[in-house]
């Protein structure tokens, strides 16, 4: 069977979807055996070439079309698409021939088809490939390899955390990679290296657990961490306060005292929680101002007008005393001591006393008086009758703790890296170099702390060459040498210097006291880019820090001579601002941290100055603090520079103390707030809205501050939204509390108070409520029966201001009224409806007691049944005959028997 070469635009059978082995060749039919690649040579200019091996033997006789380009189809690849150009038959054969390409593929597959009537289905297609990567699967064989051996099997122990643990892993593990090693000995090698690999472990397992527990708030241990949890929410965790009073010194002669004098308990058995840490004679306190005490003031007496049972009510603010009193000036406090109970209150003199002559009063046998008025802060809270009462003072504030100075030396980074020594007396000497990298032609300062005063300071400098300078210095201070100039001569070598301290050469030499360290680099050479500092962490001395009631640490930080100021955050500090903060630990104990800043120009993220290394650091601070300095009244009787038994003979003081105590129990002593407490109440008090965006917010926010402050200041308080044109203002009017006037120390509290609540962009101000006096006329119509007095006072009673009999309050009652609220005549009407006896009342007049047209403002009530009120204004009827500026009540009664 003979076939024909289809044409160009045939298509050819696609072979029948049969799996399994291909069948043998059909008779008759023709099919590729085999196709061969000869790969181009480009330099040569031949093109590739496909060496077709075809089948059967006489293919070629059988489909003449095999000789025929257009007998062949070429498929395939992914870039290149290269075509048949020309077909040639192999010399003295019929079933091969060289088929020759325009190109050459890619390194995709391509398929080689027959294109003919006589093409078998199964054998007349060949894959084939160009460019074969050996590396691949094309060519390559593996390499015949032993199947590798499967890993040992390694038992671990998840529940291993600590050091025991691991090395228990250890020892089960090392058997399996070494059976010959049994060794248990501590000494040996082997067992020394397996312990400190379970010490490491153990160490980072530590690392682990507490970065994972230090991250939550349930979870973390350490108060720093709690502490930054609860600052994250608003929640700040209460360190404690130290427990404060005043103390009452008798002096035998004029004295000055200086803050800073020590009074402690007697006859107590030992600090306790919150001491001042001694452990000896409980807590101590030190008087915080200076104060001059004078003999006179030791005991002073109440004028009791000659009454036998005269005393001073409660509430009272002022009181006359038995004599002339010039020394006695505002700011001064008094304690007024009951002689039977033993209770006392201090007051504190709001203005210079007056001195009143006998003459005064122009009655005879009156003696020389001194008129003394208090702030009513501190005015009394109970009765004092005058004759069991006696008036002491002399009196200093004094809070628990006892002052420590220590001086500390920030190390150098060579030595710690910017850590702390101590830099008392009887300590190493320690000496540092500014600025810790010089150029040649400059000047390095050293300075050197902790010598003996007097000694002889020899100051050799070596540079890097071993070049030796010898400088004698002598001491500009107590112990030390401050800032000793060490000249960088031009041609001075690069590299690192030396300056050893000594009290002679050779010792300097040999065993120096102390050794400062400098760079040298070449002039013009690049400095190296420096890392950012690390956070300064520098420890207080002493623990448990005092804080006052304002929650300030009783600490002072003066470094290299200038003081820094303490700070609650770093957030809000520059990159020049000398502050510090302070971070608390269990115990008390604090620690300072200072900013990253520098003196070069520093980025926003510095946050404070950060101290250089070397600087001298002094510190003064209170130790104490806690409940263990809220003792009572009349124990701090031992100055605490004097032992006990020697404060009875009243030796070592120069005569001038002839007793101290304390006439009013210390308080405001508070322990630092325990974490399982802070972990409850911080997420609640977080809840709390302290934002405020309605008037009720704005009066809630005000009887708020009026609680922090004590209560008393401000009754109530309304809001008022107002649009200014630009932006809104809220107008807050305040009802004060009698005595109370809204000065600027007032105003500017409560309006620093209400900053952090108000919106943005909200303006706020203040106005104190004003009255609104009213007139009132009635006509009362009193039914048969009743008494028309009777009736009349009746209804003046459901009225004015106050608590009737029935224990309700009347319709003009602070009560019922408010800011801007109006004078409704129906709400009139229903209460004196209700009064018994009344059966009709008519409203003649209702208008401001100061209206020049009360008929025509009465008219205008009637007809809108509203008489009203400014926003900042409060409707008054007191009904008072003695006050009738506060609203006026006119009854007429008719009828009744």
């Amino acid at each position: 069977m003979s076939g024909r070469p289809a044409g160009p635009g045939s298509a050819r059978v696609p072979a029948p979807p049969l799996a399994g082995a291909r069948p043998l060749l059909r008779a008759g039919m023709v099919g590729i055996a085999r196709v061969d690649v000869v790969d181009a040579d480009p330099a040569a200019g031949k093109p590739p070439l496909l060496v077709v091996r075809l089948q059967p033997a006489d293919a070629a006789d059988r489909a003449p079309w095999l000789l025929d380009r257009a007998g062949y189809a070429l498929s395939g690849g992914a870039r290149l698409h290269p075509r048949i150009t020309d077909v040639t038959p192999t010399p003295g054969r019929r079933d091969e021939v060289t088929l020759r390409l325009d190109a050459e593929g890619d390194r995709d597959g391509y398929t080689l088809a027959l294109v003919g009537e006589s093409a078998d289905p199964f054998h007349g297609t060949a894959g084939l490939r160009f460019r074969l990567d050996c590396a691949g699967t094309d060519c390559a064989t593996e390499p015949a390899t032993a199947a590798p051996p499967a890993p040992a099997t390694v038992r671990i122990d998840y529940l291993a955390r600590d050091f025991e643990g691991f090395r228990r892993a250890l020892q089960d593990f090392v058997p399996t990679r070494a059976p010959g090693w049994a060794e248990t000995n501590e000494a040996d090698a082997g067992v020394m290296l397996l312990e400190l690999f379970a010490a490491t472990a153990d160490g980072f397992s530590y690392v682990l657990d507490r970065v994972a527990n230090e991250a939550f708030l349930d979870t973390a241990t350490e108060r720093r961490s709690v502490a930054g949890h609860l600052a994250l929410i608003g929640c700040p965790l209460d360190e404690g306060a130290s427990a404060e009073t005043v103390l009452q010194f008798r002096v035998s002669h004029s004295h000055l005292l200086v803050s800073g004098f020590a009074v402690r308990q007697q006859d107590t058995a030992g600090a306790g929680p919150g001491g001042d840490g001694d452990g000896r004679d409980g807590a101590v306190f030190e008087t915080v101002a200076d104060a001059l005490l004078l003999p006179a003031h030791n005991e002073l007496t109440l004028y009791d007008w000659d009454s036998p049972d005269g005393y001073l009510p409660s509430g009272a603010t002022s009181a006359h005393l038995v004599g002339d009193l010039p020394a006695l000036v505002a700011g001064d406090l008094l304690a007024l001591c009951d002689t039977v109970t033993g209770r006392a209150e201090v007051v504190r003199l709001d203005r210079a006393p007056d001195r009143l002559p006998p003459s005064a009063f122009g009655a005879n046998g009156t003696p020389a008086l001194t008129r003394v008025t208090w702030s009513r802060d501190t005015a009394l809270r109970r009765d004092r009758p005058v004759r069991r009462t006696v008036v002491r003072g002399n009196l200093v504030p004094a809070s628990h703790g006892l002052t420590r100075r220590e001086r500390i030396v920030l190390a150098a980074p060579g030595r710690g890296g910017g850590g702390t020594t101590a830099g008392a007396a009887g300590t190493s000497a320690w000496a540092t170099a500014r600025p810790a990298v010089a150029v040649p032609a400059g000047v390095v300062l050293v300075t050197v702390w902790g010598l003996a005063d007097g000694q002889d300071v020899v100051v050799v400098v070596v540079s890097p060459l071993g070049e030796r300078t010898v400088h004698t210095v002598d001491q500009d201070g107590p112990g030390g040498v401050d800032g000793f100039p060490v000249p960088i001569v031009p041609d001075a070598p690069a590299g690192p210097w030396r300056a050893l301290i000594g009290r002679t050469v050779e010792e300097a030499l040999t065993a120096p006291q102390a050794v400062a360290r400098w760079e040298v680099r070449p002039a013009g050479a690049p400095a190296a880019p420096d890392a950012p500092p690390p956070r300064l962490r520098v420890p207080v001395p002493g623990a448990p820090l005092g804080i006052d009631a304002a929650g300030r640490p009783q600490l002072q930080v003066v470094i290299d001579g200038t003081e820094w100021r303490w700070a609650p955050t770093l957030l809000d500090s520059g990159p020049r601002d000398r502050v510090f903060t302070l971070e608390f630990g269990d115990g008390g104990t604090a620690t300072m941290l200072f900013g990253q800043g520098g003196a070069e120009p520093a980025g926003r993220g510095a946050f404070g100055l950060r101290p250089p290394d070397g600087a001298v650091v002094d510190l003064r601070f209170r130790v104490g603090l806690g409940t263990g300095g809220n003792v009572p009244a009349g124990t701090l009787t031992v100055p605490a520079d004097q032992e006990a038994d020697q404060a009875g003979a009243r030796t070592g003081l120069g005569g001038w103390l002839l007793s101290v105590d304390n006439p009013v129990p210390a308080t405001g002593g508070r322990d630092p707030q325990d974490l399982d407490d802070a972990r409850r109440a911080g997420p609640a008090a977080a809840g709390r809205r302290e934002v405020a965006v309605t008037a009720r917010d704005y009066a809630d926010a005000v009887a708020e501050f009026d609680r922090s402050a004590g209560g008393g200041l401000i009754s109530r308080a309304g809001a008022e939204f107002r649009w200014t044109g630009s932006w809104v203002a809220v107008d807050l009017v305040l009802d004060l509390a009698g005595g109370t006037e809204l000065d600027d120390r007032l105003a500017a509290e409560l309006l620093a108070f209400l900053d952090r609540r108000r919106l943005a962009g909200y303006d706020l101000r203040l106005l104190p409520a004003r009255d609104l006096p009213l007139q009132l006329a009635l006509t009362v119509c009193v039914e048969p029966g009743f008494l028309a007095g009777a009736v009349g006072q009746d209804v003046a009673a459901a009225l004015r201001p106050g608590v009737r009999a029935d224990g309700s309050r009347g319709l003009f009652d602070p009560e019922h009224l408010s800011f801007g609220d109006p004078v409704l005549l129906s709400r009139l009407h229903l209460v004196l409806s209700a009064v018994p006896g009344v059966r009709s009342v008519t409203v003649d007049v209702l208008a401001p007691l100061d209206s020049a047209t009360p008929d025509a403002d009465t008219a205008l009530v009637k007809a809108t049944g509203q008489l009203t009120v400014g926003r900042d204004r409060i409707a008054r009827l007191d009904d008072d005959p003695a006050r009738p500026e506060r609203g006026r009540l006119t009854l007429v009664t008719r009828g009744g028997s």
